[in-house]
């Protein structure tokens, strides 16, 4: 039997099926809008068999969406909100300003394990490198 699924993993789970389907939705939409271009004579057409769908961006595997800054940080906002508080609470509560909290979370400051894990027992947004990619290792 599979170990119960916490409502952070849920919802971490749900938001990565979503950046999924965002970057499948923004690659098919270049594959219309490329092939638009070709039939309004946008793009040289006719000199050489266009294939649309090498001209496609490859899509990224949810790991790598995962983990992305930009996504690593809507889950922290999304595990605030879960907790019931906003990031300027959270600021309050870990003593820092709103700002400070701001370049940590989208990665502009690197983090130490001890704030990271501060965060994790308010939030319940959990204190890895994949969350934190800024995540200082603590030194031996």
């Amino acid at each position: 039997m599979p170990a119960p699924v916490t409502p952070a993993e849920a919802i971490e789970q749900k938001l990565a099926e979503l950046d999924l389907e965002i970057a499948r939705i923004r690659a098919e939409r270049e594959l219309y809008a490329r092939a638009l271009a070709v039939l309004r004579g946008d793009l040289t057409a006719g000199k050489e068999s266009v294939n649309l769908r090498s001209k496609m961006p490859a899509m990224q595997p949810v790991s790598r969406l995962i983990r992305s800054k930009a996504v690593a940080s809507d889950r922290l906002a999304d595990a605030v909100n879960a907790a019931g508080m906003t990031m300027s609470d959270l600021a309050n509560e870990l003593k820092v300003t709103p700002s400070y909290l701001s370049q940590l979370r989208h990665g502009k400051k690197p983090i130490t394990q001890d704030r990271a894990d501060e965060i994790e027992k308010l939030t319940g947004f959990k204190a890895t490198k994949r969350n934190w990619p800024r995540l200082a290792l603590p030194r031996s």
